[in-house]
């Protein structure tokens, strides 16, 4: 919708010296929406490995910058998935130089990552509607 932030999954290119990435994610959601996603970790969190691991990704590779100190209210500090419910942000990054982003080959190998994070972006997605 015009002029209101956006509220969901969505991809980042940063380009920038020294500092190249692709993203993928959902960055701080909501309370509802955060609310949402942990939800579906804990009833599906196969579901999310598998979308993970059809990208060649796996949940180590999620951004840990963004972490609770302490479990979420209303999940255990022993629930085998606390290292992924207590995340504030869902984020995969793939890393880029800045002669790939400028080389022939930085559509493809743009495509090529977008299409693996995909599944990751559907899961967050779903988890959300």
């Amino acid at each position: 919708a015009e002029g209101r932030k956006f509220l969901g999954p969505a991809y980042y290119l940063h380009v920038e010296a020294d500092k190249c990435y692709l993203a993928v994610g959902y960055w701080r959601p909501d309370k509802d929406h955060l609310a949402l996603i942990r939800q579906e970790i804990d009833y599906n969190v196969r579901d999310l490995h598998a979308a993970l691991a059809a990208g060649a990704w796996d949940a180590q590779m999620l951004s840990q910058e963004d972490l609770l100190k302490r479990p979420p209210l209303g999940y255990s500090a022993d629930h085998p998935e606390l290292h992924l419910l207590k995340l504030k942000s869902f984020i995969l990054y793939l890393p880029l130089t800045e002669e790939a982003l400028s080389s022939h080959e930085a559509m493809p190998l743009l495509l090529d990552a977008a299409q693996r994070m995909e599944p990751f972006k559907r899961f967050l997605q779903q988890a959300i509607d």
